[in-house]
């Protein structure tokens, strides 16, 4: 067996794994943004949960928006290194925002993540390109398998984390 036969296997576990931990990374704060963002006392109760609604949706429509372009780019320059550029983007985005003061910082940290973003967009394109043509279907099933996992574990990881611990 080549070497290449086998690489989109491999590129299929690495995209996978990313796509999971960025997916986690971008939703594990829904269920205490509200919190944290009123810990700040910027705001009124009903202001901060406005606050908590523009800064969780930030990142999808500044994501949505640049998409196309990163697409471009990934065509242009490949795939991979556009995947080390989200990567880095995400990284830097998502560290910064545990040092957030302000509800406009977290907003503007969060439009930034979706702009450095587009990390689980191409690891699909990705994947498209190297499995094998009859291994497609498999390979694009198990990489949407592990976007969805991390849809459904960043939410409870956060609730898990969030919820008020109760000491005997």
């Amino acid at each position: 067996m080549s070497r290449h036969s086998t690489a989109w296997k491999t590129n299929l576990w690495v995209t996978g794994s990313g796509s999971f931990i960025n997916i986690v990374a971008m939703t594990i704060m829904l269920p205490f943004l509200p919190h944290y963002l009123a810990s700040l006392g910027e705001h009124s109760p009903e202001g901060t949960w406005i606050w908590s609604s523009l800064v969780y949706a930030a990142t999808f429509i500044s994501a949505a928006l640049f998409a196309p372009l990163w697409g471009h780019l990934s065509d242009r320059y490949g795939c991979k290194i556009n995947l080390v550029r989200a990567s880095v983007g995400m990284l830097i985005c998502m560290t910064l925002m545990g040092a957030a003061t302000s509800a406009w910082q977290m907003l503007v940290l969060r439009l930034l993540a979706g702009v450095a973003g587009g990390y689980t967009s191409g690891a699909t394109i990705l994947m498209a390109k190297e499995a094998p043509e009859a291994r497609a279907g498999q390979a694009q099933g198990v990489l949407f398998a592990c976007i969805l996992g991390g849809s459904l574990a960043g939410p409870m990881l956060g609730g898990f984390l969030s919820a008020p611990r109760r000491y005997a």
